[in-house]
Order: C-alpha cells, then sequence, then structure tokens
C-alpha cells in the first residue's frame, strides 16, 4: 500500500470515528396549531382558523462550533386549517386535516451556560395523507361529510405535494432534554387553484440520548 493511499485512509477513519464521537440522536414529540395564508379575489392575504394537531419523530444533532450545532430531523406533522361559515340561516364547519413528511434544517445557537438557544433554518415537506371534513347544519339538523384529500401535481389534486419554508424559535436546553417554541413559515404555494401557504406555531420537547458538551 502506497503512503499516500494510506494517508487517505487514516484520514477517512479518524474523521468517521470523530463524527460517530460528536452526533448525538433524539426524539421529538410536540404540538402543532396551524394555518395557511391564502389571497382572496380582491389580492389580498388572509387567514382561515387555527387547527391544533401534533408532530413526532427522530433528529439529529451535530456540534459545528463550541456553540453551534447542526439539527436535522424526520418528523411526522399533523397540520391544516379550519373555516366556519353562516350563510341564509345554514352554519358550516369545514376542517382539512393535511399529513406531513416534514425534514427541519436547523441551525442551533446555545448561549455560555448552554440552557439557552436559538436556532433557525429551512424545512423540506411532503403531503401524505389528509381529509377534509364538513358539517351543514340549520334548525336543529346536522349533515356531515368526510372526503380524501389528494396530494400531487395532477388535475384531481388538491393540494400540491411539496412545501418548503422557513423556521425560527427558541427554547431552553437542560441537561438531556430541550423545550422550545418556534414558527414555521411556508414559501411555497400548496394549492393547485389559488396562492395558499402553510403557516404554523409548534411547541416541541426533545430528548437526546447524550449530553452536549458544554
Amino acid at each position: 500500500m502506497s503512503k499516500k493511499l494510506f494517508l487517505v485512509l487514516l484520514v477517512a477513519v479518524l474523521t468517521a470515528n470523530y463524527v460517530q464521537a460528536q452526533l448525538t440522536f433524539g426524539v421529538r414529540a410536540g404540538a402543532n396549531l396551524t394555518n395557511v395564508y391564502r389571497e382572496n379575489s380582491s389580492g389580498k392575504m388572509e387567514g382561515l382558523d387555527w387547527k391544533p394537531g401534533f408532530q413526532v419523530g427522530v433528529v439529529a444533532d451535530y456540534p459545528l462550533l463550541d456553540d453551534l450545532y447542526f439539527q436535522p430531523g424526520i418528523l411526522f406533522s399533523q397540520q391544516g386549517m379550519k373555516a366556519e361559515m353562516s350563510v341564509s340561516g345554514y352554519k358550516a364547519k369545514v376542517t382539512w386535516d393535511l399529513n406531513y413528511i416534514q425534514v427541519p434544517l436547523n441551525f442551533q445557537y446555545s448561549n455560555e451556560t448552554g440552557h439557552l438557544y436559538i436556532q433557525a433554518g429551512p424545512y423540506l415537506g411532503y403531503g401524505i395523507s389528509g381529509n377534509m371534513k364538513a358539517a351543514v347544519s340549520s334548525g336543529g339538523t346536522s349533515v356531515s361529510n368526510s372526503e380524501k384529500i389528494i396530494f400531487g401535481s395532477g388535475s384531481d389534486a388538491d393540494f400540491k405535494s411539496f412545501d418548503v419554508g422557513l423556521g425560527v424559535g427558541a427554547g431552553l436546553h437542560l441537561g438531556n432534554l430541550q423545550a422550545g417554541l418556534g414558527i414555521n413559515y411556508g414559501l411555497v404555494n400548496i394549492n393547485p387553484d389559488s396562492k395558499m401557504n402553510n403557516l404554523g406555531l409548534v411547541l416541541t420537547v426533545t430528548y437526546l440520548f447524550s449530553k452536549k458538551n458544554k
């Protein structure tokens, strides 16, 4: 084996061992409060009603500098929105449940004590399933219906599959636990027929299987 090849292999092995030693994995669960902003007939942006949901998944945590960490994840995220309308004595309630696989790519900065952090970064989302539930009532009589939501790019799609956005947040880091509050704002239109962007508030708890070095 030549000296150059030996050095290359040695550097590769040492680098892999270093990365493995520094990389931490964890699990995350949290509550979502989601909505959309859409463009109305006059061209102005307006929101619907907020809908509660949840998220759950796994994250990784890798130190880039003494106080800067890269924290990607893979999450199942329950999103969507609600609307209520009243027309000629009829009341209608509509709920859109939109389920995404979401990949946040956060850069996290901790202060000197390591107890406070702020984070920001992009996220990628892919719609996998959903339902639209509608209920109409009048004079004590109520009728309800539910339809499956179709994600895709075809003519029968209700919502586009891909979502891309930005997230920012802050929280506390105590030992192996992180508790954070953040906001996600979608940058792409998710509706084939009109302009509509995802918007979400998130409250999360993350457990890292080993403590950060501070």
